[in-house]
């Protein structure tokens, strides 16, 4: 019905008919549920600005769906083609970074009960992590053995227990994992080891190293030796007892780390370990389950084994522990782009000049029952330049595949609402089956169909259905 209402405004606004939609509008009208027709026509006045607000919302909204459909898209395929690409490339460094070191040992024992012929594991500190540093004859032929080591009142010490009940026939077995860490330069202890008729004497033990130490020196190797002197009446020494082992005489893990980030690295290293005793697994599981757990989590580090030679002409050369400083630059990780110490090991032929590792040595050319462990640092520092990079092809094609077909649809899409919404032509014969038989012109009609526009109807079917007895006239009074 107000499509029908709205099509007589139009013909009349066109063809000035002599009564206009408006004073159409200010007449009462007799309609049930309506007030009168200026309630029910004055809003038929908006719905040619509704259709057209309605074309031009819908091609709004199909633009701008359009614009954020295609942007999400760009994102995702841009995320999903993003390629990291990484150079390596090696810078000279100034100073190596000051390197703190976390040791890592096992020592086990059959137990508890433990007996005077097999100790319960001891307790922290465990080693003092002695080194040979040089060796030198002094005036009277003495051979002169100089060691290093950090100071135990800065080692950091952690450790953990593991009991296994079910230890093959003999009973308990007992293991403790030990974490040990200390700076490479802070607090370092010298001794002065000196022979004298096949014995050895200090003056005056471990005491503060005076002047400048040199690091990362490759004639240091780490020991396992035995450090202990004897009483000097006439050089008025006294007698000086190792208590604890040098370096760990079994496997061992080293991790090198900058010396600012040691403690937090000692406590990682804790925690690891916690969880791995805390599993409930025998002797063989534990440990092999811990060496998979310390390399996945710490895979800078390194497993080092003190080995001995026992053969004068055996082949065998110095291990080396080479120690590489890197960073990250560019889309890097969290945490990687700070300065990192990593450790790998290096087999290096035997040389006219050893490192030294005997604390028993009274000639420069005398055989070393060990096979000495050094640290090597590289001057170069490798820094990792990370960027990202798009595979193009792919990308274009993913993106525009589905955007061609969108394109496709979009004017249709368009089309679709501003073709249905077009204003339609108005006729004289539109008013007759809505408004009686009379003409809205004045002339009579008779309802009939048109062969011009097609229209039939006189009115009644309206009646009718709105539950009128006849049809209504614009000339009805309230």
């Amino acid at each position: 019905v107000c499509l029908q209402i709205g099509r007589v405004g139009q013909y009349r606004r066109r063809h000035g008919a002599v009564k206009s939609i408006a004073a159409v509008a200010a007449e009462p009208l007799s309609l049930p549920g309506a007030t009168s027709r200026a309630s029910s026509c004055a809003m038929l006045q908006d719905l040619g600005l509704f259709q057209r607000g309605f074309v031009a919302g819908s091609c709004a909204i199909a633009l701008v769906s359009l614009l954020v459909w295609t942007s999400v898209l760009l994102l995702q395929v841009l995320q999903a083609h993003r390629i990291p690409v990484q150079t390596t490339q090696l810078r000279p460094l100034e100073r190596f970074p000051e390197t703190g070191f976390v040791v890592v040992s096992k020592v086990c024992t059959e137990g508890p009960p433990f007996s005077n012929g097999s100790p319960g594991p001891p307790d922290p500190p465990v080693f003092d992590f002695a080194s040979v540093a040089d060796f030198t004859v002094g005036d009277d032929q003495e051979g002169i053995v100089d060691l290093r080591r950090p100071d135990p009142a800065s080692i950091l010490w952690r450790q953990h227990r593991y009991v296994d009940a079910r230890y093959g026939r003999r009973g308990n077995f007992t293991c403790a994992f030990t974490v040990a860490g200390f700076a490479e330069h802070g607090g370092t202890e010298c001794f002065h080891r000196a022979s004298s008729e096949d014995t050895w004497y200090s003056a005056h033990g471990w005491h503060a190293c005076h002047g400048d130490v040199k690091r990362f020196d490759p004639l240091i190797g780490l020991s396992v030796g035995n450090w202990s002197t004897v009483d000097n009446l006439a050089k008025q020494a006294k007698n000086r007892i190792q208590l604890l082992p040098s370096w760990p005489s079994e496997t061992f893990f080293l991790l090198p780390v900058v010396g600012t980030r040691l403690e937090s690295f000692v406590q990682r290293m804790d925690n690891v370990i916690q969880e791995a005793v805390q599993k409930e697994l025998n002797y063989a599981e534990t440990a092999l389950n811990m060496q998979d757990e310390l390399s996945t989590h710490f895979p800078d580090g390194v497993w080092l084994f003190q080995a001995f030679n026992s053969d004068p002409f055996a082949n065998i050369g110095p291990s080396l522990v080479r120690l590489r400083s890197s960073r990250c630059e560019g889309e890097c990780e969290a945490g990687t782009t700070q300065q990192t110490l990593s450790a790998t090991l290096e087999k290096a032929p035997p040389k006219w000049r050893q490192p030294l590792c005997s604390t028993d040595m009274h000639h420069v050319s005398e055989h070393q029952s060990c096979v000495p462990i050094v640290f090597v640092v590289d001057t170069r520092e490798a820094v990792v330049i990370s960027t990202v990079a798009f595979r193009w092809p792919n990308l274009f094609a993913q993106w525009a595949s589905p955007l061609v077909v969108f394109a496709l649809l979009l004017p249709v899409v368009l089309l679709v609402p501003c073709l249905s919404g077009r204003a339609e032509s108005g006729s004289v014969y539109e008013g007759h089956g809505l408004m009686g038989s009379k003409g809205l012109d004045g002339s009579g009609g008779s309802g009939a169909r048109r062969a011009d526009d097609g229209f039939e109807g006189d009115g009644t079917a309206l009646a009718s259905m709105m539950g009128l007895s006849r049809v209504p006239q614009l000339d009805d009074d309230v």
